[in-house]
């Protein structure tokens, strides 16, 4: 209740006029590292994985926070070519892309947006370098390794990064929120995800379902998402 007051205190950005998108790269070790980016303020970094119909929709909420936030867009594949790696099962390789980009743009402690596969990533981001953002959405996945998760279906992938992320009970105050759509399969698990994620050291641990969604939130229903990542990105 307590964070919850204390987000309710702090005064959003002012929203501005639609921002025009920018594309751009940056060299991560030599490899070159896509992004697009809009808007002014606080920073928010997405992180998702492409395709013809996500992209439109994640350039959609790019527009809309880049009315109030810096925001920055990346895909996880172009994480993980710029990581040298082969993307599923080294989120951890990933991560610090993430971080080194945040720092070759100047990104102030962003607040982290992953869908799917890039809410691994920003898991591994929160775990690895609390201190490097101000907090972490996770959508469409429960966190691998991390009951309730299982390693079955596309969750198999991360059997690696689920056990760095057993393993790992250090103290960690950063936000953290876990949001599902309610007709995802892990929906009814999420009140219990929540209390093994406190047990792991998460201090701060928000939850949130959406009404009429599966497992591609942003896809489905990209306004409430925006309204989500807006009330704790302050």
């Amino acid at each position: 209740m307590a964070d919850a007051q204390d987000r309710s205190q702090q005064k959003a950005p002012i929203r501005t006029a639609d921002p025009k998108i920018e594309e751009g790269s940056v060299p991560i070790d030599g490899r070159p590292l896509p992004f697009r980016r809009a808007g002014t303020g606080p920073s928010v970094l997405l992180l998702h994985s492409a395709t013809a119909t996500s992209d439109a929709k994640w350039d959609e909420l790019l527009r809309r926070l880049g009315k109030r936030y810096t925001t920055v867009s990346v895909t996880t594949g172009d994480l993980a070519a710029a990581s040298g790696t082969s993307g599923e099962g080294s989120a951890s390789a990933m991560a610090k892309v993430v971080v080194a980009l945040s720092r070759s743009l100047q990104l102030e402690r962003p607040f982290l947006v992953g869908g799917g596969a890039g809410a691994v990533v920003a898991y591994a981001v929160g775990r690895g370098e609390p201190s490097s953002v101000r907090g972490l959405m996770l959508l469409d996945t429960l966190v691998p390794g991390i009951a309730p998760w299982k390693a079955e279906g596309p969750g198999a992938a991360w059997t690696m990064e689920a056990s760095l992320n057993a393993s790992h009970n250090v103290p960690n105050e950063t936000p953290l929120v876990v949001a599902l759509g309610q007709k995802s399969p892990h929906a009814a698990q999420i009140a219990n995800h929540a209390v093994a994620l406190r047990a792991h050291g998460w201090s701060r641990v928000d939850t949130a379902l959406m009404r009429m969604a599966g497992n591609d939130l942003v896809v489905e229903q990209v306004g409430p998402v925006g309204t989500l990542v807006e009330r704790h990105a302050r």
